[in-house]
């Protein structure tokens, strides 16, 4: 199954262009009528719009789906716990100079739906929130979006390698995500 997710952010894609979206997979398991287990892992990367700062987020996300209607149309319930990475790069001429990464772990639900397309395929909609509640500065992301040099951006990726500064994953808010589901 691929997937394409949206949340809100300020960052731009790696082309310099707005880009909210993540892109992933996700694999589902039918545990039983009404159950359903689900794995998934997305990716976004991005850059800062002077060039000096790539941002690359990796989401990784354990699900229990609840189906209480089996029917053409199914509803579903989404509740699970998911691993939030993070890594932040200080580059010169696309060759990364100094980095950190950042990891937590949180938790998430929502509903979705599913529509069976013939016996063998499905596409399905569903929404998130995504509890990640990290204490500490106010974004390591946001501030080497922010940064207008590459010595900025440098010097607040060694100040946060030497635990001068903890960072903040921006992983807690809303999701929106829509695949296609193929059956085997």
């Amino acid at each position: 199954m691929m997937t394409a997710s949206g949340e809100d952010s300020p960052l731009v894609s790696s082309t310099g262009e707005a880009n909210p979206r993540f892109y992933g997979a996700l694999v589902r398991f039918h545990a039983s009528s009404h159950m359903a287990l689900e794995v998934a892992m997305d990716y976004r990367r991005m850059l800062n719009p002077e060039g000096t700062a790539r941002i690359r987020y990796t989401p990784i996300q354990a699900s229990i789906l609840f189906f209480p209607l089996r029917t053409a149309i199914a509803p579903y319930l989404v509740a699970g716990v998911g691993w939030y990475r993070q890594r932040i790069e200080a580059i010169d001429g696309g060759e990364a100079l100094v980095s950190t990464t950042t990891s937590e772990t949180g938790y998430h639900t929502g509903f979705g739906a599913q529509m069976k397309l013939g016996q063998h395929a499905a596409i399905f909609l569903d929404y998130r929130y995504s509890f990640v509640d990290v204490t500490g500065s106010s974004g390591l992301a946001g501030a080497a979006y922010a940064a207008t040099s590459l010595s900025s951006v440098v010097n607040l990726l060694n100040a946060a390698s030497g635990n001068a500064l903890t960072s903040k994953l921006e992983h807690r808010g809303r999701m929106w995500t829509t695949g296609m589901a193929i059956y085997f």
